[in-house]
């Protein structure tokens, strides 16, 4: 009977052993992706430097003026399109609202409307 009491304790005091293991490597896992979290949450929130805040603001400014002009170009267009197919006009609109700002910056979008029209 002592030999198999001495190996359950011995099993016993080993899946103890796994188990601290065990705990220590979820409590170390959910430690880094809560400490990358934060620095995500960091960079985004506004740890910027000062150069770092200007550009992204000068940025904000040319992207909304990209769309401000792509926006008067777009309706330009529409009315072209009105006068000869006025069905088409949604469609047309739909596929300039898909149009990521970067296309819209290009120096030709207006011909890039046109030749969707």
């Amino acid at each position: 009977m002592a030999p198999i009491k001495q190996q359950v304790e011995q099993q016993g005091t080993a899946i103890t052993t796994i188990t601290t293991k065990w705990t220590a490597l979820e409590s170390e896992g959910t430690r880094a992706a809560e400490e990358e979290a934060a620095r995500r949450r960091a960079a985004e929130e506004g740890e910027l430097t000062p150069e770092q805040k200007a550009e992204k603001e000068r940025q904000g400014l040319f992207a909304q003026s990209v769309l401000t002009n792509a926006r008067i170009t777009e309706n330009e267009c529409a009315v072209t399109l009105e006068r000869d197919f006025p069905k088409l006009v949604p469609e047309f609109r739909q596929m300039c609202a898909n149009t990521n700002w970067q296309t819209k910056a290009l120096p030709n979008y207006q011909q890039q409307c046109m030749r969707a029209i």
